[in-house]
């Protein structure tokens, strides 16, 4: 990287998630009514998914400024206190004096790491486009700008072409994984997102995101449209399979790690700043793939966000 150029800025949902792992629920998937169920242990950390991939990316060596909003409480204060204890920049995190602190509540099954997640509190949520400062300082120092979960945040999304030129033009590189959009908003979301390809350089969605997205049952015709669309990269994430890359000269698959899971939250952000981390040090987009993959699955194993080191161990043990 040029040494002037020298930091990834994310921007997105940022939440203070209360995650309680291992919790019995006699074999089900689902929670009932009028039960007491009860967990093996739980902690407080910061979640969403751009944060997720922020520090994800600090730990394998990044320099990463983050960009959200929070509220003015004491929740507020612990996201500050906990990205500062990450060596986060937090420069550029609003603070609202309306909304309260988006806060995220994860309860973590046993055997299978799936999730059932309660939300509550608006700040993350309106977070408006028009309000990311561009002309920031933070800006000129930016190689890439990573856009994560914004499917839930309307006053950014529905704003991506004109931010997206402000970035572009500023020769800043532009990478997204917007999540899923919900079913009765994806129609206007969809058509928003597809004008913004042309300025985004890599796009990491799961199979079932770029498929709602394109409106495709096959993945194939997907991912020749979010192509034709002017993405450079497309990184399709596929769980313990692994993951698929396309670009307009190749079309790769990469096997992934089986795992014995603890948690599936966090894992695709993970991957994503695995991938990110090495796309941007220039390396071959399989060798990219290989490490999104291990840092993948040692966060669904161990509920640990990698560094070069766990990563390097993990690699050589399969």
């Amino acid at each position: 990287m040029a040494t002037n150029k020298n930091l990834l800025i994310a921007i997105g949902n940022i939440y203070l998630d209360n995650n309680i792992f291992n919790v019995d629920t006699g074999g089900e998937t689902h929670l009932r009514v009028g039960k007491d169920y009860f967990a093996e242990r739980s902690e407080k950390v910061l979640g969403g998914s751009a944060v997720n991939f922020a520090q994800q990316a600090k730990n394998l060596g990044l320099s990463m400024a983050f960009l959200g909003k929070i509220g003015n409480d004491d929740e507020g204060k612990e996201i500050k206190k906990l990205l500062k204890e990450k060596d986060i920049i937090s420069d550029l995190v609003m603070t609202s004096q309306e909304d309260q602190t988006s806060i995220a509540f994860n309860t973590i099954f046993t055997g299978n790491g799936e999730f059932i997640g309660f939300h509550w509190g608006n700040a993350s949520r309106n977070l408006d486009a028009d309000q990311i400062d561009v002309t920031n300082p933070l800006f000129n120092r930016a190689i890439a700008v990573y856009f994560g979960g914004t499917a839930k945040q309307d006053k950014v999304l529905n704003k991506f072409p004109m931010l997206f030129q402000k970035i572009h033009d500023l020769g800043i590189k532009i990478i997204i994984d917007p999540n899923r959009f919900p079913v009765n908003e994806q129609k206007v979301k969809r058509e928003i997102l597809l004008d913004s390809f042309h300025y985004v350089e890599c796009y990491l969605p799961n199979e079932d995101e770029i498929k709602q997205v394109t409106q495709k049952e096959n993945l194939d015709a997907a991912l020749e449209e979010v192509l034709q669309k002017g993405v450079k990269v497309i990184v399709v994430k596929m769980g313990a399979k692994g993951c698929r890359i396309k670009t307009k000269e190749i079309d790769l698959l990469v096997p992934g790690y089986k795992v014995i899971p603890t948690t599936t939250v966090g894992a695709g952000d993970s991957f994503n700043a695995g991938f990110i981390t090495q796309y941007l040090e220039g390396e071959p987009l399989e060798v990219c793939a290989k490490f999104a993959n291990a840092c993948a699955a040692i966060k669904v194993g161990e509920n640990n966000f990698a560094n070069y080191a766990d990563v390097e161990v993990f690699l050589e043990n399969f």
